[in-house]
């Protein structure tokens, strides 16, 4: 079986070494003495075809949930060989600082993810005390990952990385800054002009059923986007990254219900 369920094959043999792991001093605290959280970090190593000890150097909970460091994301896109070459565009300082990550393809086609320093302020991600310390790096990080996972999604599996958690979380205590046109108004559903967009008596959404789980929703929103040409996105004014990245980050169901709603506000605005 060549996938990450062989590790269940012999679940006796897989249990006895993910408890000699956790009880070894030299892996991360997260994971000594928690046998089940080495399991975890296990299959992660099987499904990539790494090294165990590699994969729990680069795993790491934030606030509960696990993530993997941007440089293990980068180095799993390299190893599953999704491109030929991977350069980083430089430009500006200080607020004005832009980072594109640039990817070279084995058909020598090029895609690229773009993000700023005006970007990480709006979204609340400078709050995080590195965007101080090494705010290139950091941008460096959320564009490769931005380029990942927006044209490699089959890398992350959904997963999000560490810097990303962590920006969320730094997000959370940021004071709210005046938004820019790339940045969705998810509380201002209700400003499109009326001219532009059809009636819509009812709040779309409430058609949204109660019951259907976040992820259902970020997994539809996610979908949606990626199959979205750059022409939608150009009619609409916004910005497919950052679209992106809010779907990706949000935790709350309420919030995800009203991106859901905006989305296809944007759709009816973008047909017409």
């Amino acid at each position: 079986m060549n996938n990450s369920l062989a590790i269940y094959e012999n679940f006796a043999q897989t249990k006895d070494i993910a408890t000699a792991l956790s009880n070894s001093d030299l892996v991360p605290p997260h994971f000594q003495k928690k046998p089940a959280n080495v399991l975890i970090a296990l299959e992660f190593a099987h499904r990539n075809d790494i090294a165990p000890f590699a994969a729990m150097q680069s795993m790491f909970v934030v606030h509960g949930r696990v993530g993997m460091s941007a440089a293990m994301a980068i180095s799993l896109a390299r190893k599953h060989n999704v491109w030929r070459t991977l350069k980083y565009k430089v430009t500006g300082a200080g607020n004005t600082l832009a980072v594109t990550a640039i990817a070279t393809l084995h058909d020598d086609t090029e895609v690229d993810a773009t993000v700023t320093m005006e970007m990480a302020n709006i979204a609340g991600w400078s709050k995080n005390a590195v965007y101080k310390s090494i705010p290139e790096q950091m941008l460096k990080y959320r564009a490769a990952t931005f380029l990942i996972r927006s044209n490699f999604p089959e890398v992350l599996f959904g997963m999000q990385t560490v810097e990303e958690l962590n920006d969320v979380e730094a997000s959370k205590k940021a004071v709210p800054v005046k938004q820019t046109p790339q940045v969705i108004e998810i509380e201002a559903v209700e400003e499109i002009p009326v001219a532009t967009i059809e009636p819509n008596p009812e709040p779309e959404a409430e058609n949204i059923e109660p019951e259907r789980d976040i992820e259902d929703l970020r997994g539809e929103l996610r979908e949606f986007i990626f199959t979205r040409p750059l022409s939608w996105f150009e009619k609409i004014g916004k910005d497919k990254m950052v679209m992106i990245d809010m779907i990706e980050s949000e935790t709350n169901y309420d919030r995800m219900v009203a991106i859901h709603a905006k989305t296809a506000q944007y759709d009816r605005l973008a047909s017409i």
